[in-house]
């Protein structure tokens, strides 16, 4: 409040003179002009939208019913403006398909694969998510119409998100027992030294004869290996897997045999 005879607010450079500046002329602030300022004001604090990241609660969930959820914990480092909201996203797959949206990061699953829980912030004034067709909207797509995909829209989107992978069950446990209500397997499966750096010794006790098949998949369901396929005469197969040039990270290490098929994780490190 101020009158503009003793006052002359053309001093006043934007984005170079200041509040304490301004303050120093009146008499409040050591000066002799009479006006009042209140330096306190009222803080607004001006954010751009940020997804933040996302931890998967289990990176790996096996699928022994018809449906199984999946599920992530947001890492509370997400930023939403006035008049914003958060949603979280389920992909599939490596282009990112949009299966399901919804308020919070749990979703239900009925098949095997890759997926992706993202984190979407944005203004549903200018970003209509009635765009999204489930099954054939990607999460490229949407990406391309914020300004950090090189579009317009100001919206913050998670990309990489928490990464789920859903596998089969197996048939058998950590120890080789077969599962309630599993056809009979007796197939032990050892492997040393976990974490692994260079090789992975793998030995399959009491195998049927046959074929063996081992596979060893990332934590997004995508082959790290290509296949070793072997033919046994029975007893006692054995064979060492050279993973120096795996990332460092978790592993899921699957050996398919004659009457069934045990799955295991296993660490790589440097």
């Amino acid at each position: 409040m101020y009158d503009p005879n003793t006052l002359d607010l053309s001093i006043v450079v934007p984005g170079v003179t200041t509040g304490f500046e301004v303050n120093a002329l009146l008499i409040q602030g050591g000066g002799s002009i009479c006006a009042s300022l209140d330096v306190l004001g009222a803080k607004v604090v001006v954010a751009d939208p940020d997804a933040g990241t996302i931890t998967a609660d289990d990176a790996t969930v096996c699928l022994d019913n018809a449906t199984v959820t999946i599920s992530a914990t947001p890492d509370g480092n997400s930023v939403e403006p006035m008049f914003y909201q958060t949603v979280y996203v389920l992909t599939s797959g490596p282009d990112l398909v949009i299966q399901d949206a919804g308020a919070a990061p749990s979703f239900s699953v009925s098949d095997t694969g890759s997926y992706i829980i993202h984190t979407l912030v944005y203004d549903p004034n200018t970003l209509d998510l009635g765009i999204v067709e489930p099954g054939v909207t990607t999460g490229f797509d949407v990406n391309g119409l914020l300004v950090q995909g090189g579009g317009s829209i100001c919206a913050s989107l998670d990309v990489a998100g928490a990464p789920v992978s859903v596998i089969d069950c197996p048939n058998v446990d950590g120890q080789g027992t077969a599962l309630a209500g599993a056809a009979s397997v007796d197939a032990e499966l050892s492997f040393w030294p976990n974490p692994a750096s260079n090789e992975l010794q793998v030995v399959l006790n009491n195998v049927p004869p046959g074929r063996v098949e081992v596979l060893v998949f990332d934590q997004m369901g995508r082959q790290a290996m290509t296949p070793m396929v072997f033919s046994v005469d029975g007893g006692l197969f054995r064979t060492t897997l050279d993973v120096e040039q795996l990332p460092t990270g978790m592993h899921h290490l699957v050996v398919s045999h004659a009457k069934g098929r045990i799955s295991e994780r296993f660490m790589t490190t440097d």
